[in-house]
């Protein structure tokens, strides 16, 4: 970098230098230094004047047509126990990450270990590969970029016998196509009940849709035309 090129950046970047953000160049310009440093540092300086595309993240992107984009990161260990793997989940959640979930692998040597995959937005990638270093004895993380549909979330609260309990409701394109009792209310209500978790969330979804509601472990209603109407999928 030439000086000059030193001193623009200094006087108008923003955050951390890095790779160039999305954008459409619009016009370049290039120009000669009188001062030789020698090869192989060529004097010159490029300018680019470029449009800002704009990039759809978790936090800004409209969730209902438009992809998002998430870094993916992931690591190979095979020598983490599971209370390990335990705490560098709630630390990564805590530091920002979207999900982070193991997968068991085989490794080299025939060693049995897990992989472990972390979502995140693409400006905390750094942030959480930091806490992967600190928490694992990983040499290495390796980073893609993904894109993802996800749907619109809104939150509704129904009145049930066991207490108000939340329902998350999924839509997309102005549809809705999804709603899930939210478990934390459900398991304190049937705690504080002494009744079944699937009993309230039978009576929350009841409550929404009219009518009985079946519920399974690991299933959850969705695609509701009419009160009474029942569709399964399974939950993820």
């Amino acid at each position: 970098m030439t000086p000059t090129g030193a001193a623009i950046v200094a006087t108008l970047a923003e955050g951390r230098a890095g790779d160039p953000p999305p954008m459409t160049p619009l016009a370049a310009g290039y120009g000669a230094g009188k001062k030789d440093f020698g090869a192989p540092f060529p004097n010159i300086l490029r300018v680019f004047i470029a449009e800002a595309q704009k990039v759809h993240t978790e936090q800004t992107a409209s969730k209902e047509e438009t992809p998002t984009t998430v870094a993916v990161l992931e690591t190979n260990l095979d020598d983490a126990p599971g209370e390990v793997l335990g705490h560098v989940h709630e630390r990564l959640l805590a530091a920002g990450a979207l999900d982070v979930f193991f997968v068991p692998a085989q490794m080299k040597k025939n060693r049995p270990g897990t992989l472990m995959t972390v979502l995140a937005a693409p400006q905390d990638a750094e942030t959480l590969s930091d806490v992967v270093f600190a928490e694992t004895g990983t040499f290495g993380v390796r980073q893609t970029m993904a894109r993802r549909y996800c749907l619109d979330r809104a939150w509704e609260t129904v009145a049930t016998p066991y207490g108000a309990v939340r329902i998350k409701v999924g839509s997309r394109k102005g549809r809705e196509v999804a709603a899930s009792p939210e478990f934390e209310d459900c398991r304190s209500a049937a705690q504080a009940h002494g009744v079944a978790l699937k009993e309230v969330y039978r009576a929350a979804l009841a409550a929404r849709y009219g009518g009985s509601a079946p519920v399974f472990y690991g299933l959850m209603l969705q695609n509701f035309p009419e009160p009474g109407t029942t569709r399964i999928r399974m939950g993820s």
